[in-house]
């Protein structure tokens, strides 16, 4: 999926308990994010406040797009039972000013 630069895009993350498939929290969640170029990732969670829970199993993170354009890349995951793995690249266009 394409965005152009400076979108916010919102990722959400849902965590289930793996014996009765009802929404359980984990511990903590993290996203790690690669931003266009980056020599090295950023990691953001629930415990210091990066990342919001929703309701019971539901958590949600904010990613600002407007530092770069290019090929992002985001791992989200659920630490303890409740764990998933969710992996996704984002393409984000430049955004072009308007012709006078």
């Amino acid at each position: 999926m394409s965005y152009v630069q400076g979108t916010v895009i919102v990722i959400t993350m849902s965590f289930t308990d793996p014996d009765t498939g009802n929404l359980s929290d984990p511990p903590d969640v993290q996203v790690t994010v690669w931003a266009p170029g980056a020599t090295s990732a950023t990691t953001y969670t629930f415990l210091h406040g990066d990342v919001a829970k929703l309701s019971t199993g539901k958590y949600r993170y904010l990613l600002d797009t407007s530092s770069a354009a290019g090929a992002w890349r985001y791992e989200a995951v659920g630490t303890g039972p409740e764990a998933i793995v969710r992996q996704r690249v984002l393409r984000i266009l430049p955004r072009y000013a308007a012709a006078a």
